[in-house]
């Protein structure tokens, strides 16, 4: 009798197709822990959002001396925050850095805080150091705070350049988020 491959399909024993291996139970405990270990991270860095960000827009003409941005926070409860300051310019930008003027002022605690902030907006070969195509982003650190319950942080930013009109800037940006929260 010859053997055909329709007989071979028809047989019990197919030498080429595979039994189905059984995962192992030690296996996929370990699995099941890793997923809801990484599960409860996802869930725990959501929980932790900005209370606050907000861009604000410098006019077309450019970023005026006489122009002061201006970013109001309120806070519903204690604790502190750390705050991120983003800045966006264009390649019209003529210079290698943007100094500036961050103010920072507490309306219950009534404390101020006034620092020199600089970004590198190009290196010492003139490559752009933003993130960004035509657009580029910046971003810097300000000191921390700490509110009260119900207490308004006040950030006011003014450049503190030669020139009177910087071209280029496009927006500015503060970004607030808790750091230890008190409840």
């Amino acid at each position: 009798m010859v053997n055909t491959v329709k007989d071979r399909k028809r047989t019990k024993h197919n030498p080429r197709k595979k039994t189905p291996r059984r995962m192992n139970p030690n296996r996929r405990n370990s699995i099941l822990v890793i997923l809801f270990a990484a599960a409860a991270l996802f869930m725990a860095s959501c929980s932790r959002r900005p209370i606050y960000s907000h861009f604000e827009a410098v006019g077309q003409q450019g970023w005026d001396r006489t122009d002061t941005l201006r970013f109001c926070v309120s806070a519903k409860q204690a604790g502190s925050y750390a705050l991120r300051l983003d800045l966006r310019a264009n390649s019209i930008y003529p210079y290698t850095q943007l100094v500036l003027t961050a103010c920072q002022q507490t309306s219950r605690s009534k404390t101020s805080q006034t620092e020199r902030i600089t970004f590198d907006i190009t290196n010492a070969v003139g490559d752009i150091q933003g993130n960004g195509t035509s657009v580029y982003q910046y971003h810097t650190s300000l000191p921390s705070v700490v509110l009260d319950k119900n207490d308004t942080l006040t950030v006011i930013l003014f450049h503190s350049m030669a020139r009177d009109v910087l071209p280029g800037i496009v927006d500015f940006g503060l970004t607030v988020d808790p750091i230890q929260v008190n409840r």
